[in-house]
């Protein structure tokens, strides 16, 4: 319950930002996937959840995409592989990903770095409506699941190896 209700919080803020604050003006805000995706999460983040019937974890992005419709352009960050981590952690390794899967299609480009509007692959017969495995969190190490992407982001942010977060300020991580 209060991730959900935080999740609230973030959106109704950000709706507050956008239509009075900043009004008639962009903004770029970055988030997580989890946060970002048009979606909502089993409580174990292992698989999207795209029905409103589900008891599942809610997205800011969901609920942004319902109050703005096309005004929000959500976009997706995905990695073939590489570690992740908080800057006052060690990284964690961000397994290979599937050949298969759209991170695998995509790095099987040859590009380490892709900006895919997905868009124009909302309707009709385009090969993006199709499941394709993947993840939205390295923070899940083994999720893979299917995901019909230009349901879930209007875009996706490809990085072939995403490199481990670095403490610029060289603070110490604490332990307790």
């Amino acid at each position: 319950r209060s991730y959900n209700r935080c999740e609230r919080v973030n959106a109704d803020n950000l709706l507050w930002l956008a239509n009075e604050y900043y009004g008639g003006h962009k903004l770029i805000v970055w988030s997580h996937n989890v946060h970002a995706a048009n979606a909502r999460f089993t409580t174990d983040y292992t698989s999207l959840v795209m029905s409103d019937t589900v008891v599942s974890l809610e997205s800011s992005g969901r609920l942004l995409k319902r109050q703005l419709g096309d005004a929000i352009y959500s976009l997706g960050t995905i990695a073939f592989a590489g570690e992740w981590g908080f800057p006052d952690q060690l990284p964690a390794r961000i397994r290979e990903a599937d050949p298969h899967s759209f991170e695998g299609l995509l790095h099987a480009t040859g590009s380490s770095l892709l900006l895919v509007n997905l868009r124009p692959a909302r309707d009709g017969d385009n090969w993006l409506r199709q499941p394709l495995l993947s993840s939205l969190s390295a923070q899940v190490p083994k999720a893979r699941y299917p995901v019909v992407w230009p349901d879930v982001f209007d875009g996706v942010l490809f990085i072939g190896y995403h490199a481990g977060t670095t403490n610029p300020l060289g603070v110490r991580a604490h332990t307790m």
